[in-house]
């Protein structure tokens, strides 16, 4: 496993409850982490109150619930996160990961955490480190883009990212009509965002027809 953030560790969450062999993770930067629940409540149904914390509270909290619930996997080679969950999600858009076995394997051995990968050959993976691993699959969880640059680039509306300069039930005014939803990672998850954006478009939409 190439990444480190959200889609990394819920493919490895996959991963973890099924029979493979050994298995690495590579990794720049470790992630914001918190548990896919703590006892039998989701820890997503916390996140309306999250979200309405000043980002530096919001970052505390999960970075005393990662530290708690797993202790410190810098023990284990998961690199520190280079600043707080809400904040990293604000500045660059990354998601905070969620557990739901990955780290009992990782403590357990099954997934090591190595170094970045510096290069592929035709029987090996080349670590930054210098070290060999011969992996049957890599899966690249590296990230991705809108892909909005070609529809939409030419008209302002969008960050150095190439995500939305607004988003929901925000609008320019110059371009009436344009609306942009799901763009954007939030605290909320991304269903619970969709229907709260979704509504308010709606409702935007409703509102100017009237």
């Amino acid at each position: 496993m190439v990444g480190a953030g959200n889609s990394g560790f819920d493919a490895l969450n996959h991963l973890s409850g099924a029979e493979t062999g050994q298995m690495w993770l590579a990794a720049r930067n470790g992630p914001s982490l918190l548990p896919k629940r703590i006892g039998k409540i989701a820890v997503h149904r916390f996140s309306p109150v999250m979200a309405s914390l000043p980002a530096r509270l919001a970052d505390a909290v999960m970075a005393a619930t990662q530290r708690l619930v797993f202790g410190d996997l810098k023990k284990f080679g998961l690199p520190p996160a280079p600043s707080g969950g809400a904040s990293r999600l604000g500045s660059d858009y990354t998601a905070i990961a969620a557990d739901d076995g990955a780290v009992d394997a990782i403590k357990a051995g099954r997934i090591v955490v190595v170094p970045q990968v510096r290069e592929f050959r035709r029987d090996s993976v080349v670590l930054e480190n210098g070290q060999a691993i011969a992996p049957d699959i890599v899966i690249a969880a590296t990230g991705y883009r809108t892909g909005l640059e070609t529809m939409v680039g030419r008209l302002g509306v969008l960050d150095a990212k190439g995500v939305p300069l607004f988003n929901g039930a925000a609008s320019d005014v110059k371009l009436p009509g344009l609306w942009f939803t799901g763009m954007r990672p939030s605290i909320r998850g991304c269903f619970a965002n969709a229907r709260i954006q979704g509504a308010a478009i709606a409702r935007k939409i409703a509102g100017r027809k009237r």
